[in-house]
Formats: C-alpha cells, structure tokens, sequence
C-alpha cells in the first residue's frame, strides 16, 4: 500500500523550517579529555517544522480549502500519529536531472537511487512512478504538474527500458547487471517518506470556521 502524501494546505506561511542533516554522533571522552566520535548514521535526516495560520472547519473558505481542517485532522489520524509513513512533496528539493546513482561492475543489480546536493549525496527511497501527467499536492499553496512523474533510468546515458527493471522503495533492481564500467543516471521527481515527531497535533481555533496549526513537525526516514 503507498503512504499517503502530505496535503494541500494553502494556509501554510513561511517560514519553513527545514534542519539539515540531523546525523547521530555518539561522544566518548577520556580522563584527559581526549574526545573520540563515532557516527552513527551515514545517511542524512530533515526535521521539517510547518505553520499552517488558516484551516477551514465550515465549508465556507474555498480558498483555504473547504473543511481543511478536518482534512488535516483525518490525515493525522491516518498515519496514527508518529507510527506511520507518509510522503511530503518539499517544493526546493524534489527534483533529480541527470542523477548518477551507481557503476555497473558486471556483477551488481541493485542500486539505490540518490540525488546529489553540494559534495553530498542523499539516498531516495519514495521517487514518484506515475504513468502519465500527475498533479502533485504541494504544501507550499500551491499545485504543480510534475514534469517526470515516472523515473526515467540511463545506463553510459541510453534510456533502459522500464521492462528490465523495477524500482522498490527507491532501489533499482535490473533484470540484468549492467556493464562493467557503465555510468548509471535517473531523471525524476521524488517525495520524503516522513513521519511526525509527536502523537498529538495541536490545533487552535482564533475565529468562526477558522483554525491555526502553530507547529507541524515531521522528520524524514531511512529504509
């Protein structure tokens, strides 16, 4: 079953926080105070935080869209809280062009798709696999066609066809390992599989049919 995806809230207001990295480093210090660090987690994690300062509860707000907050409530109440995955569509961070994601050895069959930011390399577990035109639901207020709704896979840049392969969580399985040498790429959209850090979500209500969310925290996975 696919994770449900994040939804569309126009009231949504900057900023958004979004925390980089969230790695997990364990500190050891001696007597004399020599420090020795040992990481835990070769993968980034993002600590995203929203405020969302207008949900509808009447009906009566289309462009807050109508009964939004219950919308959001059920949403919640969906992924049990923090127990379950869901996707989120970050509008700055969903795209992959020309992505090299591994090297065929001849042997290997499943790689892992990744997208590059700066000298760091993130791996993508959730990559939208549409067939046709897809209109993502963006938190940001806004919707947006999606110009690659399903991955398209290179291999030395000639495109695979998409019957000798499969795409699992994100990690490409090919019917047969690539060529020894061969650069292997992706172009494609991707969501963050996210679950909410608390069990509780706080909502407030400051006028007739209108409710605010002050904070929605959620933080990315690693399968």
């Amino acid at each position: 079953m696919a994770a449900p995806v994040f939804p569309y809230l126009p009231g949504l207001t900057v900023p958004v926080t979004r925390s980089a990295g969230a790695f997990d480093t364990t500190t050891q210090v001696a007597m004399s105070g020599k420090e020795v660090r040992f990481a835990n987690r070769t993968q980034a994690r993002y600590k995203y935080e929203l405020t969302v300062s207008g949900l509808d509860s009447s009906g009566a707000n289309a462009g807050l869209v109508a009964y939004s907050k219950q919308a959001l409530e059920g949403f919640f109440a969906q992924c049990l809280g923090g127990a379950l995955i869901f996707n989120y569509f970050d509008v700055d961070d969903f795209q992959a062009t020309a992505q090299q994601f591994g090297v065929g050895d001849g042997v290997t069959t499943a790689f892992q798709l990744a997208r590059a930011l700066g000298g760091w390399s993130d791996l993508i577990f959730a990559p939208l696999n549409q067939v046709g035109p897809v209109v993502v639901p963006s938190p940001n207020g806004r919707t947006m066609n999606a110009p690659n709704p399903s991955p398209t896979i290179y291999d030395n840049g000639s495109p695979v066809p998409s019957a000798n392969y499969s795409i699992t969580n994100g990690l490409v399985a090919f019917n047969a390992a690539p060529i020894s040498g061969h650069a292997l790429t992706w172009t494609g959209n991707f969501y963050w599989p996210c679950n909410f850090d608390d069990d509780t979500l706080a909502l407030a209500k400051f006028m007739g049919g209108l409710w605010e969310a002050k904070k929605i925290a959620f933080t990315t996975r690693i399968f």
